[in-house]
């Protein structure tokens, strides 16, 4: 009735993908997870997430 809300999130960092032990405390490591999780929990707005590069390097091959 008033309209579609959409917010951006992850400037710099996301909330995934995740290594497993940040995942196992949050609960979702990927963003399919995620936003099952978001979905579950009935947020009333879209969503959209960015991922930043720095984070998945971090994740696959590390930062050295």
């Amino acid at each position: 009735m008033q309209g579609i809300t959409t917010i951006n999130c992850g400037e710099g960092a996301s909330d995934a993908p995740l290594s497993e032990a940040e995942g196992r405390s949050r609960g979702w490591r990927s963003m399919r997870e995620y936003f099952a999780v978001l979905e579950r929990a009935g947020l009333p707005m879209n969503a959209v997430q960015t991922v930043g590069h720095t984070q998945v390097r971090a994740l696959t091959v590390g930062l050295e």
